[in-house]
């Protein structure tokens, strides 16, 4: 079976043949509509700026014929032989100076001087007026010279204007050999000050002309932007640093420019005709198929959006159903073929793969893409490029009825749609068959065939141009939305993008609407884009898209705190009462959250209050009542942490003195035994006092001299001190560093207070002992979390104090500053080593055992008191060892050697605590030292407590040079013994010592005197 026998859909036209069918365009096309159908007539472009209403009734009247586009839309497609712009613009560097001389003036320097551009003028001819000027001052701003006057004394001007045209032949997409086209310089023009010109077509009166290439030469001036004009784009050619640079344009010769007035300065412009036949026929069939391709794509266009016009008024569809629910407009009420999406096939071997990417496609078919993306850019479509997986569905029910039943169908998607960038617009289009307008050919064999059964599923794989017009653009977007094909954050920012560019369009705002909806359904991208679709919802005044953003964000409510100012501005408070009420519900981020969230909506009112267009009077009762709403909120709150007073610190400056006196004041008094809110609140606000010299002094400093004597005396580094309770409060093991006072804030409020000259001894001292208090209790961390941070932020602080101030001045309080770093240091390295350097034991009889109650103690002693005897050996019965071993403390290693009876227990004289106390010394000397060398390395350390006390602090975490080398004979190798558990087990699996062989003996009775003394 091959493709071409696929069926054709109901009601719609067969999209699969072997052979496309190439027709000529009929006389009557759809875009060619004769003069004499009033209903059905052609609108100008000038119709369209002029008149737009009048514009928008003749749409709604014209006919258009689907038959016909589908059949004329791919004759005009396989027309398009070339591209290229019909105007460029460069500017380069690397131009060599023509060397050009003027007749009557002499060789002209560039870039080109003020006496030389005066003398140019005198010997140029002035152009006349404008039509319909009556001021000629502007028109003999610019004078002509002739070519014959014009001299290039540069014999290597040729070739550069050789390569210029050459890239101009490449910009406009032309073939022609630069030897065939002919450049004969035109004319050269000299405009001065306040020289302008009204828009005018090019003078095309030279046979063969394609095109005009002016060439802008080095000359100061301002001013003088050109604008040029064709069927294709509008561009604007603005010369920046034109004193300096060699910049050209060329366009077409059909092409309408007009240049801005020349503010200040001159500018000379070299104008040649570019002249070639061949190329000028090449230029004009392409404007003409341009134009063509862009009526019939316009007609289409108006088509999709009369109807999307109609389904956003006459119906209550969704814009994602709009697709599916498009008629002819010939045929209104009646079923037909909806159009809005244009597939046309790419021809090519190589284009049967799956996944064909813009920038591989090649040849012709690359010429096709790039005209026909500057088509659709004028023609208001979208040009994309997209994958068509055409699958057919083959049931064999096998004989029935003699005849063999074959049940076929079709299935169309069209994926991974994506643009010039590269960048995938859809990852998978539903395509309906009466929604696309070209004629897909398929080879005779299918790219992949599956057998289930009697079903066979034949794949085929096409690449396609996808054409989609803006109407339907966003609908088929939102309807692929829905079955997770495009990527979101990429839809949100384009959508948002054009609503916001239009915000009165209704189909902008009911895509939006239901964009905002689609992604508030879903819980993953709820949580992913909320605070996106919480602003479209204020600027769409859709105070429910809002309100679920709301509960959503939760405590993340306040980053959209000025859009929320912005919206109160637009539409009043009254009307965003309900969103802002449903607001202050919500959980807040801190305490001071929802506060801080008041303030910043507030701050965008100053800047229109001085523009005079809007009064606050209801905006500012619904402020100060929210206010002390929200205060009082805070008043009630116990548990204040160091982002709450920084917050709340932060707010101050906007209070009125009343307020701040009676309400703030109180309340932070009434917290100072939070000293982690306390702090941060009185540090927070001198610090806004001392970097903006806007706020009002005389508010703030009262309020920071008045809390002072009060944070300085409830002071604790802890940032929340336990309240008293019936049972005993435990620390815990580590303390973390939310548990303190932040330590910078608490280095600058030791700062603040000497600035203000309020003694700060009792701070230090308090300091000193809490840390001290800390360290000697059972939890870690203080070193780390507390003690490290401030003493490198005070190393700061004390270096810049120091360079500020004469060493004779310098006051005691400084001197009692760089003492506290360095105490706090010493303790904090103490207590990381445990103390000083352990010492090896030299005498042994320290560990003697008590009195001698028996010959084997008797024994033992001697053993013991003999300095250079490490092991002994005990051939006792089992009560016997186990005697000696009671005897013994850890420092000695018994182990029992089953060889012989009795057993042998031996003795061996160890360090075993020495040794665990070297490594504990040595653990913790190394965190200190290495947290010590950080601090130095972070802050001026040395420089602050000096050279000498920073080499004291270093003792404090090296091992002294004397225990290197010690020379007690027992300690030498006590340094090497083995541990307790290495000594058994070797003792059992490693060979004996000779020592340990025993030699036959009966055995000797004991006395067991005083053995009930165990």
């Amino acid at each position: 079976m091959t493709p071409s026998a696929i069926p054709s859909p109901p009601g719609g036209t067969n999209l699969i043949k072997q052979e496309p069918v190439k027709e000529e365009r009929s006389e009557n096309s759809l875009w060619d509509v004769p003069a004499e159908n009033p209903t059905t007539r052609r609108i100008t472009k000038t119709e369209d700026i002029d008149n737009p209403e009048a514009i928008l009734n003749i749409v709604k009247e014209e006919a258009f014929d689907t038959s016909k586009f589908l059949d004329e839309l791919p004759v005009l497609m396989q027309g398009i032989q070339s591209t290229g712009s019909f105007c460029l613009t460069n500017t380069t560097e690397f131009v060599i100076n023509p060397g050009l001389e003027v007749t009557g003036v002499g060789q002209i320097g560039l870039p080109l001087s003020p006496d030389a551009a005066e003398a140019i003028a005198s010997v140029g001819t002035p152009l006349p007026p404008h039509d319909g000027l009556s001021d000629h001052s502007h028109a003999a701003a610019t004078h002509e010279l002739r070519p014959e006057q014009l001299g290039f004394r540069n014999s290597k001007w040729e070739v550069q204007m050789g390569m210029i045209v050459t890239e101009v032949l490449k910009g406009f997409g032309l073939s022609s050999d630069l030897d065939d086209v002919k450049v004969e310089l035109d004319q050269c023009l000299l405009s001065k000050e306040g020289a302008f010109s009204l828009p005018k077509p090019d003078r095309g009166e030279v046979a063969g002309k394609f095109g005009t290439l002016a060439l802008f030469l080095p000359s100061r001036h301002v001013g003088g932007d050109i604008t040029y004009s064709t069927i294709t784009e509008t561009k604007v050619f603005a010369l920046r640093d034109a004193e300096f640079d060699f910049s050209y344009a060329a366009w077409a010769s059909f092409t309408t420019y007009e240049e801005k007035p020349i503010s200040s300065g001159h500018r000379l412009v070299l104008v040649y005709n570019l002249i070639h036949e061949a190329s000028q026929t090449c230029l004009l069939e392409r404007k003409s198929q341009f134009a063509e391709l862009q009526k019939c794509l316009e007609s289409w266009a108006r088509w999709a959006e009369r109807k999307t016009s109609s389904l956003d008024t006459d119906s209550p569809l969704l814009p994602s159903q709009w697709p599916t629910h498009v008629l002819p407009l010939n045929s209104p009420g009646e079923a037909g073929d909806g159009l809005p999406v244009i597939l046309y096939q790419l021809d090519g071997s190589n284009l049967d793969d799956y996944a064909v990417r813009w920038a591989e496609i090649q040849g012709p078919n690359q010429v096709l893409l790039a005209e026909m993306q500057r088509v659709c850019d004028v023609s208001n479509c979208r040009a994309y490029l997209g994958s068509l997986v055409i699958r057919q569905y083959l049931t064999d029910h096998g004989q029935v009825d003699g005849n063999r039943r074959l049940v076929r169908s079709v299935d169309f998607t069209c994926n991974l749609v994506h643009g010039p960038d590269g960048k995938i617009v859809v990852d998978q289009l539903k395509i309906n068959p009466r929604m696309c307008a070209s004629t897909l050919s398929l080879p005779q064999e299918p790219t992949y065939e599956e057998r289930r059964g009697s079903l066979t599923i034949q794949t085929y794989y096409r690449t396609v141009t996808v054409i989609i017009p803006n109407a339907f653009y966003f609908p088929l977007l939102l309807e692929a939305l829905q079955r997770s094909h495009v990527q979101v954050k990429l839809l949100l920012e384009e959508l948002s993008r054009a609503y916001r560019a239009s915000p009165a369009d209704p189909k902008l705002r009911s895509q939006t609407n239901e964009l905002c909806q689609l992604i508030l359904a879903d819980p993953i991208w709820s949580k992913r884009y909320p605070e996106e679709v919480a602003r479209l919802g204020l600027e769409m005044d859709d105070a429910t898209i809002v309100k679920q953003c709301l509960d959503i964000l939760e405590e993340k409510v306040e980053n959209l705190a000025k859009d929320f100012g912005k919206a109160i501005t637009i539409r009043g408070v009254d009307h965003m009462r309900p969103v802002l009420d449903h607001i202050w519900t919500l959980r807040s981020s801190s305490a001071v959250g929802h506060l801080s969230m008041l303030e910043q909506m507030r701050s965008p009112w100053s800047e229109i209050s001085r523009s005079g267009n809007y009064s606050f009077e209801q905006a500012l009762t619904w402020y100060k009542a929210t206010r002390d709403m929200l205060f009082t909120r805070l008043e009630e709150r116990t548990m204040l942490q160091h982002a709450d007073g920084k917050l709340l610190a932060r707010t101050v400056p906007c209070f009125d003195k009343i307020f701040t006196k009676t309400r703030v004041v109180a309340m932070v008094g009434k917290n100072v035994r939070s000293p982690g809110f306390s702090v941060s609140f009185v540090t927070s606000l001198f610090g806004n006092y001392d970097k903006a010299n806007c706020l009002d002094l005389d508010k703030i400093l009262p309020v920071y001299r008045g809390l002072i004597p009060d944070v300085l005396k409830e002071f604790e580094i802890m940032a929340h001190r336990p309240a008293p309770r019936p049972f005993i409060y435990i620390p815990p093991r580590s303390w973390k560093a939310e548990d303190f006072v932040r330590p910078h804030s608490v280095v600058r409020l030791i700062d603040q207070c000497l600035r203000i000259d309020q003694d700060v001894s009792g701070l230090l001292d308090k300091i000193e002992k809490q840390v001290n208090y800390r360290l000697n209790g059972s939890s870690t961390g203080v070193f780390s979390q507390f003690v490290c941070q401030f003493v490198t932020s005070s190393a700061d602080v004390l270096q810049r104090r120091l360079q500020n101030q004469p060493p004779t001045d310098t006051n005691n309080v400084q001197h009692q500053w760089s003492g506290l770093i360095f105490r706090l240091l010493e303790s904090c390295l103490l207590r990381c080593t445990g103390g000083p350097y352990p010492t090896s034991h030299t005498d042994w009889s320290q560990h003697l055992p008590g009195e001698d109650c028996c010959f084997d103690c008797e024994d033992l002693r001697r053993f013991v008191q003999d300095p250079y005897k490490q092991t002994e050996e005990f051939r006792i019965a089992q009560g016997r060892r186990s005697h000696l071993q009671a005897r013994l403390p850890k420092t000695f290693v018994c182990e029992t050697i089953r060889d012989g009876s009795p057993h042998v227990l031996r003795v061996i004289k160890t360090e075993a605590g020495f040794i665990h106390a070297i490594d504990f010394w040595k653990e913790g000397a190394k965190i200190g030292r290495d947290r010590l060398e950080l601090i130095a390395k972070r802050c001026p350390l040395k420089d602050v407590i000096g050279e000498e006390r920073y080499k004291e602090l270093e003792v404090y975490v090296t091992k002294p040079n004397a225990l290197a080398t010690n020379s007690t004979p027992v300690s030498n190798q006590a340094m090497t013994a083995l541990n307790p558990i290495d000594a058994n087990r070797r003792s059992r699996d490693g060979p004996r010592s000779p020592t340990s062989a025993p030699t036959p003996t009966i055995p000797q009775k004991r006395s067991y005197l005083k053995l009930e003394d165990d």
